[in-house]
């Protein structure tokens, strides 16, 4: 989640002076070499190459250059170009890891940069506990990191214990390190009173900035960096807790407007409505679905786009004038489009409401105001129990939620129904969305099937659209082609030229088709059925009874496995070099692996007892098959003979399930090695 929520609600909410004279006064030789020597020696170097174990042996002799260089920044506020770069290391989280998620992205700075950056912090940690909330835990001195997570436990036990309901909503800033916007920053730290100077010292530090990242040790093109802290800076613990001071003044505003109210603990019925340690914030709240609604709202990004679109095109984006001078623009482009949808029956402002200020003008019952028609209309049983037929929509609808003032109580049946939908429909009125866009269209446009589109995230996305076509029979087989009108000399099956080339012979009837399937059927160990066509596939994989996750895998290695004989028959007719048969199965193995593994981090958590393995080769099972992580190779035994492979990757496969996809192509691969040693099985 990117920081820069609803930045006004931030003005005057602090009365916190901060000592300008402290902050801004002239940088000292002590503190430099205090600096200098906080940075640590054992910390690893940044594109400079120096570690801060040098500076302090040879303190004597660099002293005076380091100072004219510290002294020259703080003077400029600014660094020379090549002074503020870092090497960006990915420092993996997880074994095997495959996505940047699975990374810490740690900042290898400079040592000139980091002596400035760790001044700066030094002064900043002396003044910071004075600006934080009591809340915030992290990186503030006399506080405990832990305090919020203890805290946390410490009031779920006692409601567990009182037996009451609270609600806990946590938020993980992970990205916000990243996306911390710099403008907003600066505004913050103007709320809180630090002087211009000292703003001009930080956003030099950010504004300067470059890096470039390790791959395989070496890196890559330098970069700018428009956003976001580094996360191995010194600056950036502080800086970060500074504008999540933000969202304590937003939740403080929702608090006192009564949005938000925070759990109760104790006999005295003290409230705590949030937590916040480093990046995470933990916010407790009553239990009920307007709290966490009003919550989702709060943490919502503010409508900036709407403001351009106002500033440019007016209170109502011209959306219903034909004006030629948005016509060239984006936002012209969209009113071209809906217009046009408009003329073929799909009205997409049929969806919109309008929004309503302080609902003083506009009539609750009466007026069409949510997009749906007249609640009067709607809901009549509820209308008949209205007390006051034409008030506004500000008396019965306001920021706590919809307020009803009926003649008496209402009664079971068609009353108590259209009380729960009428308040669905109250907290459903947010106005327009893509989402509903899309369903509104679809429902307009879309032909109602009987069968539903299957979608397997293992695979591909073409995958997945290659399926769908299938299902459909619009592949462009011989015999389709045929029907298309599009002459052919002949229509058999290249495969096994025996029978027309429909989707079901060349995937399933086919005899290349059905040994490909046996062979599946025996490498999986299952006992598959014959099937006629892709429904048949699709029945019996509904009816295995397999956990979900296990069915995917399957499901994803059988999709390979028709992908392939699609490839392989278009290869066999439209390729230079034939394809050979032989590689077929071996296609269907290193794909499916390199497919499922892929996008699925914890496939190799799936396991069976046996490895498949080709029966035309050796089939070994788990009692002929031991792991050994000794000098990280795997010890492959083979009736009696002991085989070092040195591969360790092969450690992690095995008795898993990226080993039972491998494991004909492993043994292929060193079988045929160890013919070369003289070793023959």
């Amino acid at each position: 989640m990117a920081i820069g929520w609803k930045i006004l609600l931030v003005s005057n909410e602090s009365s916190m002076i901060i000592s300008r004279e402290f902050l801004e006064c002239p940088i000292t030789s002590d503190e430099i070499k205090r600096a200098v020597w906080d940075c640590g020696g054992d910390r690893a170097p940044g594109p400079d190459g120096f570690t801060f174990k040098f500076f302090t042996s040879f303190w004597d002799v660099i002293h005076k250059d380091v100072i004219r260089f510290v002294q020259e920044f703080f003077h400029t506020g600014e660094f020379p170009i090549g002074c503020n770069l870092s090497f960006i290391a990915l420092i993996p989280k997880v074994a095997n890891a495959r996505f940047v998620s699975n990374f810490w992205r740690i900042s290898l700075i400079g040592s000139q940069y980091k002596i400035v950056g760790k001044i700066l912090a030094n002064k900043l940690s002396m003044v910071i506990s004075s600006c934080m909330s009591s809340e915030q835990s992290a990186f503030v001195k006399g506080r405990n990191i832990l305090d919020g997570p203890i805290i946390i436990n410490e009031v779920i036990a006692w409601y567990r214990k009182h037996k009451k309901n609270l609600m806990v909503f946590k938020v993980d800033f992970e990205k916000a390190f990243d996306s911390l916007r710099w403008d907003y920053l600066d505004l913050i730290m103007s709320k809180f009173s630090f002087g211009s100077l000292w703003r001009s010292w930080i956003l030099g530090c950010l504004r300067n900035a470059r890096s470039s990242i390790l791959i395989n040790g070496s890196p890559t093109q330098e970069f700018d960096i428009k956003r976001g802290l580094r996360q191995g800076d010194p600056l950036s613990p502080f800086l970060f807790i500074l504008a999540m001071e933000g969202l304590y003044v937003l939740s403080r505003k929702a608090k006192s407007l009564g949005l938000f109210k925070g759990g109760s603990i104790g006999y005295e019925g003290m409230q705590i409505s949030h937590l916040m340690f480093a990046d995470d914030v933990i916010f407790l709240g009553e239990w009920s679905r307007v709290s966490a609604i009003n919550l989702l709202s709060m943490l919502s990004p503010s409508d900036l786009w709407v403001k351009v679109i106002k500033f440019f095109h007016g209170d109502r984006g011209r959306i219903t004038d034909g004006s030629s001078s948005i016509q060239n623009s984006t936002w012209g482009n969209i009113l071209s489009a809906v217009g046009k949808l408009k003329s073929k029956g799909i009205d997409l402002f049929a969806l919109c409401s309008r929004k309503l200020g302080d609902g003083k003008e506009c009539k609750f019952w009466e007026d069409s105001w949510c997009g749906s028609g007249t609640l009067k209309s709607l809901f009549s049983r509820v209308y008949n129990l209205e007390v006051d037929k034409n008030c506004f929509v500000g008396d019965r609808f306001s920021i706590q939620g919809w307020s009803p003032v009926h003649k008496r109580s209402p009664r079971g049946g068609a009353e108590a129904s259209q009380i729960v939908d009428l308040q669905v429909l109250m907290i459903e009125i947010i106005g327009f969305s893509v989402a509903s866009a899309r369903n509104h269209i679809d429902a307009l446009t879309l032909d109602v099937s009987s069968t539903v589109t299957r979608w397997n995230k293992a695979i591909p996305i073409k995958i997945n659209v290659f399926l769908w076509r299938l299902s459909l029979n619009k592949l462009a087989t011989r015999i389709n082609l045929d029907r298309r009108g599009i002459d052919l000399d002949l229509t058999l099956c290249p495969l096994c030229m025996e029978d027309v080339e429909t989707a079901n012979n060349l995937f399933f009837s086919c005899d290349i088709a059905s040994a490909i399937w046996n062979k599946f059927a025996s490498w999986w160990q299952l006992d598959i059925p014959v099937c006629a066509n892709i429904r048949d596939w699709y029945g019996w994989l509904d009816s295995l009874q397999y956990s979900n996750k296990s069915k995917a895998f399957i499901a994803g290695t059988g999709s390979t496995l028709l992908w392939c004989i699609w490839k392989f028959q278009n290869e066999l007719l439209f390729s230079i070099n034939s394809p050979r048969k032989s590689t077929l199965w071996d296609s269907i193995l290193s794909l499916s692996f390199c497919w499922i593994s892929s996008r699925n981090p914890n496939c190799s958590e799936y396991k069976k007892e046996d490895i498949p393995i080709d029966k035309n080769e050796i089939r070994i099972t788990s009692h002929g098959l031991v792991r050994s992580y000794i000098s990280r190779a795997a010890t492959l035994l083979l009736q009696d003979i002991h085989i070092q492979i040195v591969d360790a990757a092969m450690a992690s496969w095995i008795d898993t399930f990226t080993g039972k996809l491998l494991g004909s192509l492993f043994l292929r691969k060193y079988l045929s090695m160890w013919k070369v040693w003289g070793i023959h099985l």
